[in-house]
């Protein structure tokens, strides 16, 4: 069936469908243009010897010639074109050619007697004639018939010529239209080997395809997807053996402390009380690891995200004071209490919450930490300002990479806040602080 061939079968017989309907139209209309034609010139040459007969007859009852009725209609040549001729005065023939009669007979039936001058196509058993009759000033008819077999059969023929035509035209345009088809798939063909290719380890595939039409569209963005996907795939890798040496150093320790409470007999309880201390503590940091890990991974669920306007002064004093207990250090806050931003609060207050402890833990005791709000246009600048150690140089250009630290903490919070920020269409920066320190700023959108 139709609905399971290819999409080169399913185009070549659209087209030729299409074909034979705008090719039947054409043809159709060309025969009948051409049949009309045929017949008006008939009509026209029947109305002419018509009129010309009844002049001739008033011109013989006047006097100006010596001819009879009957000799006028019986002398075709006389009017040129062979017609049938007859008179006829609405009550008897007056006079007509020998093969007339019968048609006056039936043309009085069809009613073509009515007063005015007519044409009509009358049907005996020796054919189908074509009939004019002119009526004159004395109430006779002038009738001039013709037979129509030489037309039918020029019709017959124009017909017959037209047919041959289209089913020419059909097969060249399905022909046509099967190669043209092919010819138009061909790039859809190469792109489906290339995606029957395409695995992670052969991820740099290109389609290489430079068209300006709607099949060079497809490809582009198909281009476009293997570049993602080959970044994702790279970072994916590089994720996972980032975690798998992450996660293999805490185990290492721990079990390395556990074998040596289990193996070794004369440890003394302090060294156990130890190692179990320090197997404690990996542990715990592999169970932060595996949470930051999840954090990560669930960063880029847009659709978990309420994103409303949020008043940002009132969810900066919720932090300050959330963290104030927590050592001895000064929380501040400055913001315009009207400024709002577009964001998850639970999520932006997560961001914020992070950037606050990081900040908290590279500061010395006492000094002072700010949270401040600007807005700039459309966007608004959300900044934890601290008087800390400032930027490590090693990390300055990795400060967001996933795991990368200055051997405190496990290296994923700014990776975490970074991916928060930018599912809420925003960023998140780190610059040094005049003076001494560091300025984490996340830019959100303003809100309406």
């Amino acid at each position: 069936m139709i609905r399971h061939a290819s999409l080169r079968t399913r185009l070549a017989v659209l087209y030729a469908g299409l074909a034979v309907i705008v090719l039947a139209i054409s043809l159709l209309t060309v025969y009948e243009v051409a049949r009309r034609d045929a017949l008006n010139r008939v009509d026209s040459s029947l109305r002419a010897d018509a009129n010309k007969l009844g002049s001739r007859t008033e011109a013989a009852e006047h006097g100006s010639g010596q001819e009879t009725n009957e000799q006028i209609v019986n002398a075709r040549e006389a009017v040129g074109s062979g017609h049938l001729l007859a008179l006829y005065d609405n009550q008897r023939v007056i006079a007509s050619s020998a093969e007339a009669g019968d048609l006056i007979v039936a043309a009085r039936r069809m009613g073509l007697f009515s007063g005015r001058e007519r044409v009509a196509t009358v049907t005996l058993p020796s054919g189908r004639f074509r009939v004019s009759a002119v009526p004159n000033d004395r109430g006779e008819y002038a009738v001039a018939a013709a037979p129509l077999q030489p037309v039918l059969e020029s019709m017959e023929g124009l017909l017959n010529a037209t047919l041959l035509a289209g089913a020419v035209g059909v097969l060249l345009t399905s022909v046509g239209a099967w190669f043209a088809a092919r010819r138009g798939l061909q790039p859809l063909e190469s792109i489906t080997a290339l995606a029957n290719e395409v695995a992670p380890d052969a991820m740099g595939l290109r389609t290489g395809l430079d068209k300006g039409d709607e099949i060079g569209a497809v490809a582009a963005a198909i281009d476009r997807m293997l570049s993602r996907l080959e970044t994702a795939f790279e970072a994916q890798k590089r994720f996972l053996e980032d975690a798998s040496h992450e996660l293999r150093t805490p185990l290492t320790i721990a079990r390395g402390h556990l074998e040596l409470i289990s193996e070794g007999p004369d440890t003394t309880p302090e060294q156990r009380q130890q190692a179990i201390a320090v197997a404690i503590d990996e542990i715990d940091r592999m169970g932060r690891l595996v949470e930051g890990l999840l954090q990560l991974a669930r960063a880029s669920e847009i659709e978990r995200l309420n994103i409303v306007p949020v008043i940002v002064e009132p969810l900066l004093l919720s932090i300050a004071s959330q963290l104030s207990p927590v050592g001895d250090r000064a929380w501040s806050v400055a913001a315009d209490g009207s400024l709002k931003v577009s964001a998850d609060e639970d999520v932006l207050r997560q961001i914020v919450l992070n950037l606050a402890r990081n900040a908290d833990e590279h500061s010395p005791d006492g000094a002072p930490i700010e949270l401040l709000a600007v807005r700039h246009g459309r966007l608004v600048d959300i900044t934890v300002a601290d008087r800390g150690t400032g930027i490590d140089q090693k990390l300055r250009d990795h400060v967001f990479d996933r795991f990368a630290h200055d051997g405190d903490g496990i290296g994923l919070g700014l990776a975490i806040s970074q991916a928060l920020a930018e599912v809420q269409s925003g960023t998140v920066a780190l610059d040094d602080r005049p003076g001494g320190g560091t300025l984490a700023t996340i830019t959100l959108p303003a809100a309406p």
